[in-house]
């Protein structure tokens, strides 16, 4: 299992909150009406988080699942932030790598970039989100969320860092760390 926070309690499970119904949450990540959903609404509000997406599965471009290609999988991903509560989100598939020097070296940073749901649903993120996690519907571990862009409150775009990266700086600085995960 992947131990988080979730309202003050180690969990293995992403929080998804009252604000979205179940039947409009299960529209809004699977709006298609023309392929079958194979996602199932937690009772308990709770996503099971069962891995990690790769940055080869953060980059491909197809939202079908390669096992079985009759079945939609659409790049949302969802947050529960302080700020914003519950929200989804696009995945673009682009990430952001950013060098800054300094006088002792360079660091090097490396985000995904998750934009607004649609014009009308408002931003993915507002200050005070930073450390989210951001899962997709699978309960994939996508990344941790660090910042926002944007000058109004429609669209924005918002930046995650990878956990697939996030997971190689943590296992360099604590070389025992695992991740648990039910399925694995």
């Amino acid at each position: 299992m992947l131990i988080c926070l979730v309202q003050g309690r180690k969990s293995d499970h992403s929080y998804l909150g009252p604000e979205i119904s179940s039947a409009k949450f299960v529209n809004l990540m699977y709006p298609r009406d023309d392929m079958r959903s194979n996602f199932t609404y937690p009772p308990d509000r709770l996503l099971k988080l069962r891995g990690i997406m790769s940055a080869e599965e953060i980059r491909a471009p197809t939202s079908t699942d390669p096992d079985d290609p009759t079945v939609d999988h659409p790049r949302y991903v969802l947050k529960r932030g302080i700020a914003t509560r519950t929200t989804i989100g696009r995945l673009s598939g682009f990430e952001s790598h950013i060098r800054r020097y300094f006088a002792i070296g360079a660091r090097d940073s490396t985000e995904v970039a998750i934009c607004s749901y649609d014009t009308n649903s408002g931003p993915f993120s507002r200050g005070g989100d930073s450390g989210s996690i951001v899962a997709n519907a699978r309960g994939k571990y996508v990344g941790m969320f660090t910042s926002g862009a944007g000058a109004t409150d429609s669209s924005d775009i918002s930046f995650a860092s990878p956990m697939y990266c996030l997971w190689d700086i943590i296992k360099a600085q604590f070389p025992g760390a695992k991740l648990y995960f039910e399925d694995e």
